[in-house]
């Protein structure tokens, strides 16, 4: 498969419109295709992630190198590294660094010898959005090695790790006479977990067969603006997933919904949308009823 993106955005309209029963406008009427937004089979293996190792003497710790992956963003989106001492509040200096197009980043961060945790940022001065807790808070001892999890390190009263939680329902609805090939798509995503600060969800027309990928942007909110605020985390004892969010492109002369075979969603970078994502954490297949439409002889891409 080749790596493609040649489908342009021009010609996407997000327009305002829901899915969900109710609230249909009359002119999604006729066929309908429906797809069901699930998160992927192996989701927690498919978010930002990786490693530390840690080098100490006795109960000081000399340096921690980090190692890691499906961090969204590429060469140009930038991360800070730097160490935490859990139990009194200090933190070392930050160290900026940027992942390779495959996410993958490796660093090593020093200067807190009482440290207890390594944390990420998306960014050189933003909340930590990744953490790797290597000392043992009551009794100070250091393990050797600890795993990356993916969250709000500055959540109160303690980091709140992140789950790829959440449903949805996709519809494609033909709004012409059968054959017409005249799709509009309209979804309704419902318990999307908050996003780690500095990350965002984008939604994708993704092809199997030829590995294309557009983006749609992120969900939009009730009002059929670009959602915001998707990485504030709720006080504590607060529910802490996202109310309803909606998923609306009107197809055109740049879009033919029966080139692609999925519809995906994944975390990225707030401030950058690469042309595909790393990885994704939820996926809807068309069904085969649907991609029996599909033109023998794609066009574009």
């Amino acid at each position: 498969m080749r790596r493609a993106n040649g489908l342009a955005l021009a010609g996407i309209l997000l327009v305002a419109a829901a899915c969900d029963e109710g609230r249909l406008p009359s002119e999604l009427q006729g066929r309908v295709y429906d797809v069901r937004l699930l998160p992927e089979p192996s989701a927690a293996s498919q978010m930002p992630g990786g490693s530390v190792a840690v080098t100490a003497a006795g109960d000081v710790v000399s340096e921690v190198t980090v190692t890691a992956v499906r961090l969204p963003g590429g060469p140009t989106a930038q991360y800070s590294a730097y160490l935490v001492d859990e139990r009194t509040g200090n933190a070392g200096a930050r160290v900026s660094f940027s992942p390779d197009d495959a996410g993958n980043a490796s660093v090593t961060v020093s200067g807190l010898g009482e440290a207890t945790t390594l944390v990420i940022a998306a960014g050189a001065t933003a909340p930590g959005a990744l953490w790797a807790r290597f000392r043992n808070l009551t009794t100070g001892a250091i393990s050797a090695t600890a795993n990356l999890v993916l969250g709000h390190f500055d959540a109160e009263p303690d980091p709140f790790p992140y789950t790829a939680a959440g449903t949805g329902r996709i519809g494609l609805y033909e709004r012409g006479e059968f054959g017409s090939n005249d799709f509009r798509l309209g979804g309704v995503i419902e318990n999307l977990a908050v996003a780690p600060p500095g990350f965002t969800y984008i939604a994708w027309l993704y092809d199997s067969q030829r590995d294309v990928w557009l983006s749609l942007g992120q969900p939009l909110d009730e009002d059929r603006q670009t959602a915001t605020g998707l990485d504030a985390l709720p006080p504590a004892g607060e529910p802490r997933h996202l109310p309803k969010l909606y998923l609306d492109a009107e197809g055109s002369a740049q879009l033919d919904f029966r080139y692609f075979t999925h519809v995906r969603l994944s975390l990225e970078r707030a401030d950058h949308v690469p042309a595909k994502p790393v990885s994704t954490l939820f996926t809807g297949t068309f069904g085969a009823q649907f991609l029996l439409r599909r033109p023998a002889e794609p066009t574009g891409g």
